[in-house]
């Protein structure tokens, strides 16, 4: 379920299996939920001979409120642009393997903040590994993003990058005027951003000798990050809550252009603080 915002109200994003999208308006007045519109991507085309798809529908809204997006069984994307006053556009689907046959395995995605047209970026794994083959093959995680012209219905790779450690699970992309995308892995937590160098930290251990990724020794603190719950509260402020309850705020720490130069964890709990460097 997204939110999404418009001048009269308010506006809800309803994934439902297999494929089904629907948008329902909040009438602030009854406090009752309108239906907008409603799309289905069900065809039989879309499920390339399968009866049964695994992955779940994924939805994902703009920041700029021009589109929004939905993975399709794993294999597709389907775009439903936002149509304003001028124009009247209509929702398309686009074959992964067309963007990129690497593009397999999508483990999450969401919109950039910042660019001139919608910009997706999907974190993947296009050949996967598991932890006990973690000794022959390990990095396997990417990050691909994609420009959509929703107009003329085309795409564009704009950014990419492979190597990333393989348990990558989440992404979050930071509000401007900072930019860039938080990856959240079970053991580390990696800044990304096209225009300055990334910058990571190493929760713990585990991950020792099984990533070349560069990562700021923070293993002191041997906290994992597996039914962690993250969210962006500012451009430069994330908090985190682990499978236990506690309480984490991650701090980019940012220069006089807003670069990310270090990031910078806070353990908080019943109002205890400390501060980890």
């Amino acid at each position: 379920m997204i939110a999404v915002k418009n001048p009269d109200c308010d506006s809800l994003l309803l994934g439902f299996d297999d494929a089904k999208l629907s948008i329902v308006a909040v009438n602030p007045a009854d406090r009752c939920l309108k239906t907008i519109s409603l799309h289905c991507f069900e065809d039989e085309l879309l499920k390339d001979g399968f009866t049964k798809n695994l992955p779940r529908p994924v939805i994902r809204v703009d920041p700029g409120q021009r589109c929004a997006s939905m993975l399709v069984f794993g294999r597709y994307l389907a775009v439903l642009p936002f149509n304003d006053s001028s124009t009247q556009l209509h929702s398309y689907t686009v074959q992964l393997s067309q963007i990129d046959s690497r593009l397999v395995n999508v483990v999450d995605m969401v919109f950039l903040d910042g660019y001139y047209e919608p910009t997706l970026l999907f974190l993947y794994e296009p050949v996967q590994t598991t932890c006990g083959r973690a000794c022959v093959r390990y990095d396997t995680m990417c990050v691909l993003g994609v420009s959509l012209n929703v107009k003329e219905q085309v795409l564009a790779s704009v950014w990419q990058l492979t190597n990333l450690p393989m348990d990558c699970n989440q992404i979050l992309a930071i509000p401007r005027p900072v930019g860039g995308i938080l990856l959240v892995a079970t053991n580390e937590l990696i800044y990304l951003n096209q225009s300055v160098p990334p910058c990571g930290i190493s929760l713990n251990s585990c991950m020792d000798g099984f990533t070349k990724f560069p990562l700021k020794d923070f293993k002191h603190m041997a906290l994992t990050l597996d039914g962690a719950v993250v969210t962006v509260v500012s451009t430069n402020k994330i908090l985190l809550c682990d499978r236990n309850g506690r309480l984490f705020t991650l701090i980019l720490v940012t220069d006089a252009t807003n670069s990310v130069k270090s990031l910078e964890l806070k353990f908080q709990f019943e109002g205890f603080e400390k501060t980890i460097y």
